[in-house]
């Protein structure tokens, strides 16, 4: 057997043997009670670039300048269970109004 035909028999072990260990991780996911833990804040964060201007000379009156395009944060919150490891990722959330009356 060639050396390079020993690694890939290695290699589509390894396939095989990950393939298994996700499918157990899966069965012991879906049989879980789940206890999770509290939410916590976890946003999404796509950071401020530039966007490069056109090389001077080119297009003409089409010449497109500089962009900067600012930071965005999208609301997410996850929890895990503590019994499997699983999390779980939200963006969804209800707004919450408390009236406190003041005499």
């Amino acid at each position: 057997m060639k050396p390079y035909e020993i690694i890939l028999n290695q290699i589509n072990e390894a396939r095989f043997k990950l393939k298994d260990l996700e499918a157990h991780l899966k069965s012991i996911r879906t049989r879980c009670v789940h206890n999770w833990t509290t939410s916590t804040y976890d946003p999404i964060i796509e950071k401020a670039y530039i966007i490069p201007a056109d090389p001077p000379g080119m297009y003409g009156v089409d010449r497109r300048d500089e962009c900067y395009v600012p930071e965005k944060r999208t609301q997410r919150w996850s929890r895990i269970c503590t019994e499997c490891g699983d999390i779980q990722y939200t963006t969804e959330s209800t707004k919450e109004v408390k009236a406190i009356p003041r005499f």
